[in-house]
């Protein structure tokens, strides 16, 4: 069976292709778009290690700082790359707000399944909190 996000305005979304679409930017590589009764999506991002080196000394950011990933100049970019990847969406499907992480999911810490498929319910319950702050903090319209 297909999922489908359905945002608290009605709107329906299909996590999977979003995520697809996301994970074109090299920069993402674990994607996991949330949204359920939510007034729009966001999304739970893990950076490519390489790419995260690259992206952080391009806007002058420390890699290794665990507060990089949170900076608000580094946030908002990550979010502009974000929507261009997923700009084939409408755009109440664009996530509007992303939280990054360098902690891969794995079938190991039982967020990924055997075949590699991602456990949502497991990745929601661990970053709850993440997921409640993309919600609370203002996002680049």
């Amino acid at each position: 069976m297909k999922e489908i996000i359905v945002t608290s305005t009605g709107e329906k979304i299909p996590p999977t292709d979003l995520e697809l679409a996301i994970q074109s930017d090299p920069l993402f590589e674990q994607v996991l778009c949330v949204g359920e009764g939510r007034p729009f999506i966001t999304a739970l991002a893990v950076v490519n290690e390489n790419e995260w080196v690259k992206f952080a000394a391009s806007l002058n950011v420390d890699p290794e700082d665990p507060n990089s990933l949170t900076r608000r100049d580094v946030r908002l970019t990550a979010i502009r790359r974000l929507k261009k990847s997923a700009s084939n969406f409408p755009q109440y499907g664009v996530p509007r707000n992303v939280s990054l992480m360098r902690e891969h999911w794995t079938i190991d810490n039982g967020l990924l399944t055997v075949t590699m498929k991602l456990r949502r319910k497991k990745i929601l319950e661990r970053f709850h909190d993440r997921v409640e702050e993309l919600y609370q903090t203002p996002q680049n319209k």
